[in-house]
């Protein structure tokens, strides 16, 4: 494979947009990795052959060099960067209460076959 710069350039912008908590997560910094000449060639040899033979997303294929290299999880394995969704009146609340979305795309539980003491209110998942 010829190592091609435009794609050195292209992992430098994909590493400067993403967090600095995702470096700090294994004891690095991001000022630091961008410093490091061997490191950030190492970064691009994994970075080009995933974009240029797999067709992979650059972003993905950028922090997929980074968990190869120094074990920094993947978008995969966090979900939430951000807690403002546990926060009272945050999303998932907002999703949990009484009407909210997720019961009002829950269809109503059909009881009908069950004993009366089953398909009272208290077993009834949609009251």
């Amino acid at each position: 494979m010829i190592m091609e710069m435009s794609f050195l350039g292209d992992l430098r912008e994909e590493i400067n947009a993403m967090p600095n908590f995702l470096f700090s997560l294994k004891g690095h910094r991001k000022e630091d990795v961008l410093n490091d000449d061997a490191v950030m060639e190492q970064l691009w040899c994994l970075y080009q052959k995933s974009v240029q033979d797999y067709d992979c997303d650059p972003d993905w294929a950028a922090r997929d060099a980074l968990k190869d290299v120094f074990g920094i999880p993947h978008d995969d394995e966090l979900h939430i960067t951000d807690p403002a969704w546990r926060r009272p009146g945050g999303l998932l609340q907002q999703l949990l209460q009484p009407g909210g979305a997720a019961q009002r795309a829950l269809p109503a539980p059909d009881l009908s076959g069950y004993p009366g003491r089953l398909a009272g209110p208290a077993y009834n998942v949609s009251s």
